[in-house]
């Protein structure tokens, strides 16, 4: 019997010595694409764990990079307008030129290769707007295309209807088109810092009025990697004297922590990061600083010349994984005029709904105190139709009313709040490119500005994913000069648009689409000196890639 334990004994460890050759067989050598079967505990594998977490991240960084190009001329769009009582068909024939560099990354646990994004891309496009409109009875008149003189063609109208993008990761963004779309999310326009120089910005709120500007973003170019500072350029047009802006941000982590658990290698994300941010911006309009006219002939009396601001903020903020944290100071300076200064928190979250959804939810608040003669947030989203206007009253007398006439007449401090809520739902398994067709967005920003003459403002914009597998719904509203109880009030003061559209097949969509735009009134010198309402509705059909 005691042979027989002794025999039984040795076989034993004999097992043991192989399972756990076996194990150490599988942390070393797993490229044959089998889990290794360990336990989460470092203290049954020993060193076997590291090795295995440094094996795995390494076949997790591994990515494969597939590139391609594309060059088409493709449907665009084709329908019916209806401007305020005139009836006009439309066609917009679309070109575009994209090629890109995409990789895919290895997924460990599911044991395969998933997208993980554009490392390069670059996207040209030209659409030419047509309309056409009945002249003289018959339907089908002259071409009349979307420009103002539309018979003198000109290099700068040219590049109106061109389109150009670049992306190259831990590079830099290019992105030349209308600024309804330079921030890269295509509805939010240009903000800078917390939003008290320039918040929702947009270079263009005139009907048939399209221009295009350049917005330049830098994405860890090699000298950031000695100084962490993230540059972006911006000019609202680069055919005339410009809205400009500039903007240094400054990035010092001060210390994280990564715990590293065994084969999960769940990193648990806990630092503090601090951010100083330098902004600077200026309209260099002709009229931009025009504070009085001529009541008998409207020419310009009084001009400041351009408009400059300068600001910078701090910010510190706890960063967690699934969370952030975050408070700000800001101080803002407006040449020749007065000064800001405000406090306010932010609060980022991430998180999944199910194992094909993910939710972000960010939110941010700040209290503002201003001198007199100054504006909170100048450039704002009517900005460009709020700049310059001059009309005459009943007795043939010019009347001025601009941007920095109501500057001007701010002769008292004041005070007001800023609230943003931003909600993205996110579909985990839609491809890059694919327009947000599988997300919900909804964008609310809300300035409450304690002094009557100036009025508060509020933006939102809203984006369903497609309902029933076929529509799809955008919308935006923005409005200044809010006085009590006219929040959603349609008057002279706002934007709106909505947008429905109805999936034919793959590409082509059925679209409706009703917009308030502002038209432009021209003087005898072709100079823009007010805007008008003007109500628009299109229906047709619209090549959408990827919808």
């Amino acid at each position: 019997m005691k042979k027989i334990f002794t025999a039984l004994f040795l076989f034993f460890i004999f097992i043991s010595s192989s399972n756990a050759q076996v194990n150490e067989n599988l942390s070393l050598n797993y490229n044959d694409d089998r889990k290794p079967l360990l336990k989460n505990d470092e203290s049954n594998s020993g060193y076997n764990f590291k090795k295995l977490n440094d094996l795995k991240e390494k076949k997790e960084n591994s990515k494969i990079s597939k590139s391609g190009s594309d060059v088409s001329f493709k449907f665009g769009n084709f329908g019916a307008s209806l401007v305020d009582s005139t009836g006009y068909v439309n066609y917009k024939p679309h070109f575009e030129f994209f090629k890109y560099t995409k990789n895919e990354k290895y997924d460990y646990w599911n044991e395969n290769y998933v997208e993980d994004g554009f490392s390069e891309f670059m996207l040209f496009t030209v659409d030419v707007p047509i309309r056409m409109s009945p002249v003289n009875g018959a339907f089908f008149g002259r071409f009349i295309k979307d420009f103002k003189d539309f018979d003198k063609v000109s290099a700068a109208k040219i590049l109106e209807t061109i389109d150009f993008e670049y992306f190259k990761k831990d590079g830099y963004y290019i992105l030349f088109k209308e600024n309804s779309q330079l921030s890269g999310e295509t509805h939010t326009g240009v903000t800078t810092g917390f939003g008290s120089i320039m918040n929702s910005y947009f270079n263009s709120r005139g009907f048939d009025d399209r221009r295009n500007g350049l917005f330049v973003k830098s994405y860890n170019l090699p000298f950031e990697r000695k100084i962490p500072v993230e540059v972006s350029l911006y000019t609202s047009d680069i055919t005339s004297r410009p809205v400009v802006m500039a903007d240094l941000l400054y990035k010092i982590q001060s210390g994280s922590k990564d715990d590293v658990y065994g084969v999960s290698y769940r990193r648990n994300q806990n630092k503090i990061n601090f951010y100083a941010e330098a902004t600077y911006a200026g309209d260099f309009n002709e009229f931009a600083g025009v504070t009085k006219i001529d009541t008998v002939t409207g020419a310009p009396l009084i001009n400041n010349g351009s408009i400059n601001i300068v600001g910078g903020n701090l910010l510190a903020e706890w960063v967690r994984d699934d969370f952030n944290l975050g408070a700000f100071a800001d101080v803002t300076k407006i040449f020749n005029f007065g000064n800001e200064w405000s406090i306010g928190a932010l609060f980022n979250f991430a998180g999944a709904l199910s194992q094909a959804r993910s939710i972000g939810i960010n939110f941010k608040f700040n209290r503002f105190q201003t001198s007199e003669r100054f504006i909170s947030g100048y450039f704002n989203s009517n900005y460009e139709i709020d700049r310059y206007n001059v009309s005459q009253n009943s007795n043939g007398a010019y009347i001025l009313n601009s941007k920095a006439l109501t500057l001007d007449r701010v002769l008292s401090s004041t005070s007001g709040y800023n609230i943003g809520l931003k909600i993205l739902i996110q579909d985990n398994n839609r491809i890059s490119g694919d327009n947000f067709k599988g997300d919900f967005l909804l964008d609310i920003g809300y300035k409450l500005n304690e002094l009557d003459s100036i009025g508060n403002e509020f933006n939102i914009f809203m984006s369903t994913p497609l309902i029933f597998d076929r529509v799809k719904l955008n919308g935006k509203f923005n409005k200044t000069k809010i006085q009590k109880n006219q929040l959603f009030a349609v008057n002279e003061n706002t934007f709106v648009q909505l947008e429905i559209l109805y999936k034919l097949a793959e590409g082509l969509a059925l679209v409706s689409n009703f917009k308030q735009a502002f038209t432009p009134v021209y003087n005898s010198q072709s100079e823009v000196i007010n805007f008008t309402r003007q109500k628009n509705f299109d229906i047709g059909f619209k090549y959408i890639p990827n919808f």
